[in-house]
């Protein structure tokens, strides 16, 4: 890619920017929500030994506990991550996470472009004593953790339900980014 400032060639990655847009996160949990539903209880709960990853219910739950802990700071102006609920319905029984991940994907629609350039708080432990730490942010820069993060527990879902012999779409737990390089043809790396 030419470099705009002489007229080079750039051997880096291209860097293409796009506006704020909640819809990749909204993608993820359709995604997560299309696997759930092909889910039975007892695969949902399912804890293979060779995966020693947890079940796919206690990572949909952790997925849903930061979506909806960043929702309420749209709406709260404050998030933590760490204050999660364990052990709930959307843990065990997958119609409960589908109904909650249906719910909480067409309140991420609502979330508008002015809301993502807001300030937010975030509230976080950083030791095992429990005090909070609060660090400045913004609710653009919280949804791209929530992505990043979602993808990061899909992968794991991902190695989960392999190992139960469950067939998974192409590129599911995979990030965008290691996406588009194995996409790439030619190019110089």
């Amino acid at each position: 890619m030419p470099d705009p400032t002489n007229g080079s060639e750039n051997n880096n990655t291209a860097t293409h920017t796009v506006p704020w847009s909640t819809s990749p996160l909204a993608q993820l949990m359709t995604q997560l929500s299309d696997l759930v539903a092909t889910l039975d209880a007892e695969q949902y709960n399912a804890r293979p030994e060779s995966t020693k990853c947890g079940a796919v219910g206690g990572h949909v739950r952790h997925v849903l506990d930061h979506l909806v802990a960043w929702l309420g700071g749209v709406e709260g102006g404050q998030v933590n991550y760490d204050d999660r609920q364990r052990d709930t319905d959307i843990e065990h029984d997958p119609t409960a996470a589908l109904h909650a991940i249906k719910h909480h994907t067409a309140r991420l629609a609502e979330v508008n472009d002015e809301q993502l350039a807001e300030r937010v708080t975030v509230l976080t432990s950083m030791t095992s004593c429990g005090a909070l730490v609060e660090l400045p942010s913004t609710h653009a820069r919280e949804l791209a953790f929530v992505f990043s993060h979602t993808i990061h527990h899909n992968a794991i879902i991902g190695t989960i339900a392999r190992a139960l012999g469950v067939a998974l779409p192409d590129n599911f737990g995979t990030a965008p980014s290691t996406i588009a390089y194995r996409n790439q043809s030619g190019c110089a790396r």
